[in-house]
């Protein structure tokens, strides 16, 4: 959990996979990178000793396009395969796909992110990071990048969320389920920006169905909350701190029945219909500290503002407690813990 975890695990296991001999291909998506990239570095690494190194640059990253430009430069020039990005749809995915060949049998370590591969933003923003070595995720992962690399959009998968063909499908008929369950229904979201005309029914729809929806949006929010016969049932909350709140967390129910996806996209319609976006769901302890962080964040008391039925906002600090989601020493330990969120 970026910043309160530091980059340096993900970019030592890149490093270490640029030399590792059993690493056949390393295959990533670029939307920004730092000035002085130690993400580039290790792949360009990687290509020198011989491994297959796939780029797909996005070149409509708003204000870095000079920049990834110039990145696909050095990486074609280390031997890298740079792929363009898609004509129609922006790819905005952070996913990155580590091949293993280990006496002939591959595997895959895959890494889904809500930010960029980039070292200054990783102090800057609040990011999560997953690992996972899982087999269906590195297949669907897998698929995703044939895909990009002849020019096509990906299929959906069957573990993880693509967008466009997969996301906005696969987060409604979730919604959908929690609707069915009327007041037992719950949903907490986690997000920049809400905007998307369908999503924004379909939560209506939930709150008048008695679900309880608590939004944490940090920026654009396009749903009111609080209007009676409409969306009694939601609360929207924006975090404005020290830190560029940038997760995106979805949990759907509790108890046994909960799920938590993480990924790239917001839920704008340049998201949900002309964007590749990435979602993995986590489960066990990964999705435990997901959660414990939706739970701090909705605590807040110091950064926090709750919007209001007329679309004001106020803060939420209070005289009885103060509650930083920004400063979660003693929640977040700093011994690496919690990287794998």
């Amino acid at each position: 959990c970026y910043p309160y975890d530091s980059m340096e695990i993900f970019l030592a296991l890149l490093e270490e996979a640029a030399e590792d001999p059993a690493v056949a291909s390393i295959r990533m998506t670029i939307y920004r990178l730092a000035a002085h990239s130690r993400v580039a570095a290790a792949l360009c690494r990687a290509a020198a000793n011989g491994k297959r190194v796939v780029c797909l640059v996005e070149w409509r990253a708003r204000f870095d396009e000079q920049a990834n430009l110039d990145y696909a430069a050095v990486l074609e020039e280390a031997g890298c395969t740079v792929v363009d990005g898609l004509p129609d749809y922006k790819v905005h995915a952070k996913l990155c796909l580590i091949t293993l060949r280990e006496g002939g049998v591959f595997r895959h370590i895959t890494q889904i992110g809500t930010g960029n591969y980039n070292e200054k933003t990783a102090t800057q923003y609040t990011d999560l990071c997953y690992l996972t070595a899982d087999t269906g995720i590195g297949m669907d992962a897998a698929a995703v990048f044939r895909a990009l690399e002849v020019g096509e959009l990906p299929p959906p998968a069957a573990a993880l969320w693509i967008g466009p063909r997969g996301f906005r499908r696969e987060l409604l008929a979730l919604l959908e389920r929690e609707i069915a369950r009327g007041a037992q229904g719950l949903v907490v979201w986690k997000l920049n920006a809400l905007g998307d005309p369908e999503v924004m029914a379909a939560l209506v729809r939930a709150s008048k169905a008695g679900v309880t929806v608590r939004l944490l949006v940090r920026g654009i929010c396009c749903i009111r909350p609080g209007i009676p016969g409409l969306t009694d049932h939601i609360t929207v909350r924006s975090i404005v701190g020290r830190y560029l709140e940038h997760t995106r967390l979805f949990q759907f129910g509790e108890g046994q029945r909960c799920r938590v996806f993480m990924g790239s996209g917001d839920l704008l319609r340049r998201n949900t219909e002309r964007r590749v976006e990435a979602f993995a769901e986590l489960k066990d302890d990964a999705r435990e500290r997901a959660l414990a962080l939706l739970r701090l964040c909705e605590r807040d008391t110091e950064n926090s503002w709750e919007m209001r039925p007329d679309g004001d906002y106020r803060p939420c600090r209070t005289e009885e407690s103060s509650v930083d989601s920004q400063r979660p020493e003693g929640i977040f330990p700093q011994n690496g813990a919690y990287s794998s969120v």
